[in-house]
């Protein structure tokens, strides 16, 4: 009692002042726990392949689908951002890499062929191969590398004698394919974030880009070595202002004019201790990569003049990784495979 009244005929101003550091302390414990909830999560790697297969490549177009293939599966989720997602095997109908730009399009190439599906969770039925425009196989000893495609059903493929081709509708049952020389077989990674254009990078740090892609004026520009000592491991775009590309030197590139050539790409990190994966730009205020060590390696501000990247230890990878296949369809969730496992984010940042 005798403390309560000593508290009580405190002065106003003494009493006020009290409530002000309460209060003040109160925020700041409030924002060093946001600050702490904010550092990225990953769940523990979940095995889907089994050896001696691989996942080569995963692809998630939406927040209900998810699709990975090794060399003998394909892997379907419907429900890639639950906590713990099921994954549904089939047999490979023969797609390596793949380019699944919606839930109705993905496109899958093998060394000769060209498959595509409308409805990739339906099976191994679904995927049809597709006419292309040139032979391919043992007998000539050129292959098919990649294809990247677009929503609208534009594709764009690759083959291992430095072609390419275009068609603007990869679903019809002929579909017609336009040839254009890239002066590049070593052609790794691509991505179309525009009607306007396409950017590619190669395995000895060369960028070439293709305009009018789809028309009979498309032409790529000569590939070019951005800096020396580049190998690039993997390149995403968030929109037609803002492409990332990664090196398995652990070099990062950037540029917020990627449909204007080479010399718009500028080094953002010099990130030398280990290889990247593929990157992944859900939006223009995230881009996500992991590297061959469990490092997660993120920017919240990736198209500023000096970008934050951040740096965080979210696994322990399988033996044998160069890096993650990373896709981020929201900034909500992000998927990784690593080597025969794969492993989900809702709190990538």
């Amino acid at each position: 009692m005798q403390g309560w009244l000593r508290c009580a005929t405190l002065p106003r101003n003494v009493l006020t002042l009290h409530v002000a550091l309460v209060a003040a302390f109160a925020i700041v414990v409030a924002l060093c726990a946001s600050s702490a909830s904010a550092d990225p999560v990953w769940s523990p790697p979940v095995d889907i392949s089994s050896p001696p297969d691989r996942i080569d490549s995963l692809q998630c177009p939406s927040l209900e689908l998810c699709v990975a293939v090794d060399g003998g599966s394909v892997f379907v989720s419907s429900d890639p951002g639950v906590d713990s997602p099921s994954w549904a095997p089939y047999a490979n109908p023969g797609v390596g890499s793949i380019s699944c730009p919606s839930e109705s399009l993905c496109a899958g190439a093998n060394l000769a062929k060209l498959f595509v599906s409308t409805n990739p969770a339906g099976g191994a039925a679904t995927w049809t191969p597709k006419r292309l425009p040139w032979k391919l196989g043992a007998a000539t000893q050129v292959y098919l590398n990649r294809a990247t495609c677009r929503a609208d059903g534009f594709c764009l493929i690759f083959d291992s004698g430095g072609r390419s081709a275009t068609t603007r509708n990869v679903l019809a049952d002929a579909p017609h394919w336009r040839t254009v020389w890239t002066h590049d077989p070593f052609v790794i990674a691509t991505a179309c974030p525009s009607p306007a254009f396409c950017v590619s990078g190669d395995g000895y740090g060369k960028l070439l880009t293709l305009s009018q892609p789809g028309t009979a004026r498309q032409r790529w520009s000569k590939p070019q070595r951005v800096f020396e000592h580049i190998k690039f491991s993997g390149l995403a775009c968030a929109s037609p202002k803002l492409c990332v590309a990664t090196g398995i030197r652990g070099d990062v590139l950037v540029s917020t004019s990627p449909a204007r050539g080479w010399r718009t790409w500028h080094r953002s990190l010099r990130y030398r201790a280990h290889n990247l994966g593929q990157p992944s730009c859900p939006s223009a205020k995230l881009c996500v990569i992991l590297d061959d060590a469990g490092n997660e390696i993120y920017s919240t501000n990736p198209a500023a003049t000096k970008p934050d990247w951040h740096v965080t230890h979210v696994v322990s990878p399988p033996s044998g990784s160069y890096g993650a296949s990373m896709s981020c369809p929201a900034v909500s969730l992000c998927v990784a495979g690593y080597i025969r496992s794969v492993m989900t984010s809702h709190q990538p940042s």
